[in-house]
């Protein structure tokens, strides 16, 4: 019950990480915790800036979690991070689950099995998709690693932002707009008007209902009044 407990807070913590980004909570297989940007919806070149983010507040996060059943240990975790095409959808019927296929999914597990412990582990891939953005610490491995499935492989690690600029993320833009939009006064709500009863009428839990006195009443021959034309001449009131 220890490992399940430190399962599920490790886990929830996790959950409420990943809010603040682009990302897709695909599955947890045991103690992995899979992500992925750009799907089930498309977000352009930003997956890779989404998901960088992501992995980097996971490992902030993961910094100050405390192990309930193990208070002095320092919990550590490795990242993973690849780019490329993947083939997706949902699988089963009893239990049916958006899965991730294909050659991208397995290197990306690479990168993490052959990671180091609080550290972003990339791809060649990855990299030459951050590079040229210039926000992050990015660090060649050096040489080459074998990677299973893979062969011998450059990879590089990411070890946080270089310098103070820090890039737009999906999610923030759209709660400034959010909030910009939810700024802009509103005219007030024009007062409720309603029709003024008939002569001869009141009205009661708004239905109109004739006098004692009333004496003006156009009668159907059904017995009904006819209430119809009169209603029709009197001009909106508000009440």
């Amino acid at each position: 019950m220890q490992v399940v407990k430190f399962l599920d807070d490790m886990y929830t913590m996790f959950d409420t990480i990943i809010e603040r980004f682009d990302v897709y909570k695909v599955e947890t297989i045991g103690d992995a915790y899979m992500l992925v940007s750009g799907l089930p919806e498309r977000n352009g070149d930003a997956h890779v800036i989404e998901i960088t983010e992501t992995a980097l507040a996971l490992i902030d996060g993961v910094r100050s979690f405390t192990v309930r059943h193990k208070p002095g240990y320092q919990l550590q975790i490795r990242v993973g991070i690849h780019s490329g095409p993947c083939c997706a959808g949902v699988v089963g019927k009893t239990m049916p689950r958006y899965c991730l296929f294909g050659d991208t999914i397995n290197t990306a597990s690479r990168m993490e099995s052959n990671g180091q412990a609080m550290r972003v582990h990339m791809s060649e891939t990855t990299h030459a998709l951050l590079e040229p953005l210039g926000f992050y610490k990015l660090i060649e491995r050096g040489g080459t690693i074998p990677v299973k499935g893979k062969g011998n492989m450059k990879t590089y690690f990411c070890d946080g932002h270089d310098g103070p600029n820090r890039p737009k993320l999906i999610k923030s833009e759209k709660l400034l707009e959010s909030e910009s939009v939810s700024s802009v006064p509103t005219c007030p709500t024009p007062p409720i008007k309603s029709r003024a009863p008939p002569k001869g009428y009141r009205s009661i839990n708004k239905r109109y209902e004739p006098t004692k006195n009333g004496n003006n009443n156009k009668k159907l021959n059904n017995g009904h009044v006819d209430i119809t034309r009169e209603l029709d001449t009197l001009e909106d009131t508000t009440i």
